[in-house]
């Protein structure tokens, strides 16, 4: 074993415990209206989650309908709107096609209940039902929706749970929401055939497409379009400049996700969209050997996860730090399904502390009490990894899989 002072371990949490108390937070607030809930951040307006349109303030377009909840317009922390304007407002030297293309959206296409293309028709229709909950805090807020998928035959065919979690931190020109959705298929199966439109995308203003100053760049170190488009990235970066200042998009794909890292259907005319659900598309499209379909298929009662995260900032962010971003993101993004239930797995201990994962998905954790390292595995058993712990308390495993534990009673850090 290798030996690591454990004060070495304290100190660390202490320190880092002074270097996150640094930056003061500023209050997620949401106000309610008929059609919409606004979100506010330090008293600024952020973005609106809008379910419907407002007789009062009818789009451009005659005709349309919001046949999804959106999220529009959405607005740096200094108040530049980063989306498209049509078709709700005409805004000069924007395009005014695919009308569809609203504010922030999430959909697809369920075989002939075209969801993404509906711009004109009653049905089909992604449905605002209710709010499940609407809570602002300091630093950050949470908004979470029930929604329904609903069929050109007016029969639900998903069930549509999504948590939006909304943060900033003062003197950071950033701001971060958490998109985490579940589907589950209500009626009937439901397949969902690989398709290029799709799935989890914002329609962005001219001066950010590629056409204006805008340029992609993904986790993989590749820029523009060309090089981007119909590949699996684990983030995706839209940055460019308007009156001198740099302004950016950036979207990550969580692990978790169904089919991560996802494919990405991003255009330089400004579609920016995340699509797990196109791979034989983009397959084929890139003469992959013997392409394979995805054709996610959910029987009835079953659930699909999709977590993203969105960040809108000012300034310039590069690979590197997007990457820690990413790292960020993927070890502090909830793991509870919106609607999911807790449920009791095992029991019998004294104190548990200390969860981490290994790379195959098993859990370890502490019963410091009774001295022991317990790991929970994949296939649903329980078993004690180790007895006479030391008192350990603590886990992690560190980058090339080892498992550091703190020995609380040999005041050591150990690793397996």
């Amino acid at each position: 074993m290798k030996r690591i002072n454990y004060l070495l371990c304290v100190m660390g949490v202490v320190l880092l415990t002074a270097q996150v108390g640094c930056c003061a937070l500023p209050k997620v607030e949401f106000v309610e209206g008929a059609t919409k809930i606004d979100v506010m951040v330090g008293g600024k307006f952020f973005t609106s989650y809008m379910h419907a349109l407002n007789p009062a303030d009818p789009p451009v377009v005659k005709g349309i309908r919001l046949t999804k909840p959106i999220l529009y317009p959405i607005c740096s922390p200094s108040g530049v709107i980063l989306n498209r304007g049509y078709p709700f407002v005409k805004v000069k030297g924007e395009s005014t096609d695919h009308p569809h293309h609203m504010g922030m959206y999430f959909t697809f296409d369920i075989g002939e209940e075209k969801f993404w293309g509906n711009r004109r028709n009653p049905l089909p229709a992604i449905k605002y039902i209710r709010t499940t909950k609407m809570k602002g805090g300091v630093g950050k807020g949470t908004l979470s929706t029930l929604m329904h998928w609903v069929g050109n035959d007016g029969k639900v065919l998903l069930e549509e749970n999504r948590e939006m979690v909304f943060s900033a931190v003062e003197g950071q020109a950033q701001y971060a929401i958490d998109f985490t959705i579940s589907l589950k298929a209500v009626t009937k199966e439901v397949v969902f055939v690989d398709d290029k439109e799709g799935m989890f995308a914002v329609r962005v203003a001219h001066w950010l497409n590629e056409s204006g100053t805008g340029r992609y760049l993904s986790s993989n170190g590749e820029e523009t379009e060309k090089n981007i488009w119909g590949k699996r990235a684990k983030w995706m970066r839209l940055e460019g400049r308007k009156d001198g200042k740099k302004y950016g998009i950036a979207i990550m794909n969580h692990p978790r996700s169904v089919n991560y890292p996802t494919y990405w259907h991003a255009r330089g005319y400004g579609c920016f969209s995340a699509n797990p659900l196109g791979q034989y598309i983009f397959q084929k499209a890139h003469k992959v050997k013997n392409p394979q379909p995805l054709n996610l298929t959910l029987k009835k009662g079953e659930s699909a996860l999709f977590k993203f995260r969105m960040l809108i900032y000012e300034g310039q962010q590069g690979k590197e730090q997007l990457d820690k971003e990413f790292e960020n993101y993927d070890a502090t993004a909830s793991v509870m399904v919106p609607g999911g239930k807790v449920r009791k797995l095992a029991g019998g201990f004294r104190f548990t502390e200390g969860p981490a994962a290994d790379a195959m998905g098993n859990i370890y954790f502490t019963d410091v009490p009774n001295n022991r390292i317990h790991k929970w595995l994949t296939d649903g058993r329980l078993t004690t990894f180790r007895e006479n712990s030391g008192g350990a308390n603590g886990l992690f495993f560190d980058k090339d899989g080892n498992l550091l534990v703190c020995e609380g009673d040999n005041r050591r850090m150990v690793s397996d």
